[in-house]
């Protein structure tokens, strides 16, 4: 990666939101529906891990995505997946853009250890991905769908979408209110929360 992308990245902290813009047709139906450029969202799981690379940032996210392997070299089901940044920028060189959004408070180290716990806890679980709730999060934004069934439905499905899997992260991290229901925001809603900088854009 170049000196720019590596810079930045040296920044990042866990509980930071990465963003993605896909080129793909599912990227660019959730683009249109929400009236915005990013189609998927993960948070920073870690910073300090080690691979055969050297160091790497590891994301947690909500995907139906399987053709990248994840950190412990195996595919994943369907759902909480874990993946080292590096791999999703170099699979987002010709496909997309990606950005960093920073939060405006850094986490402490307790609460960094409980989002954590709760996120690997997830992945181990192999939870599913919530493919009911997120289309329903973008039917809502769009008056098509009445936002308090996706809020009933959010209390007894066992899976997540992506951007109600980072919103809960935060959640349990004290950087955005208890009340609000995580399975009401698409990833446009989730970057329009005060809790974050402006975003830098690393890719492309």
């Amino acid at each position: 990666m170049s000196n720019k992308i590596n810079k930045i990245l040296s920044h990042i902290s866990p509980g930071d939101v990465i963003a993605f813009s896909g080129n793909g047709l599912d990227a660019k139906i959730i683009q249109w529906f929400t009236r915005s450029p990013y189609s998927h969202v993960a948070i920073v799981l870690d910073t300090e891990c080690l691979n055969k690379q050297g160091e790497d940032i590891l994301i947690a996210e909500s995907t139906t995505y399987t053709g990248l392997l994840d950190f412990k070299g195996q595919k994943r089901l369907k759902g909480v997946q874990v993946h080292c940044l590096s791999q999703w920028l170099n699979a987002y060189k010709a496909c997309g853009r990606v950005w960093w959004f920073p939060l405006k408070q850094k986490l402490s180290s307790d609460k960094i250890a409980q989002m954590q716990s709760w996120l690997w806890h997830l992945y181990d679980s192999y939870t599913p991905f919530a493919v009911g709730k997120s289309i329903g999060s973008w039917l809502a934004q769009n008056k098509y769908f009445d936002a308090e069934t996706n809020i009933k439905s959010s209390k007894t499905s066992a899976g997540f979408f992506c951007s109600e899997l980072v919103a809960a992260a935060l959640q349990i991290a004290g950087m955005i209110d208890p009340r609000l229901n995580p399975a009401a925001h698409t990833p446009k809603d989730l970057m329009n929360i005060e809790c974050f900088q402006e975003p830098t854009l690393i890719l492309p």
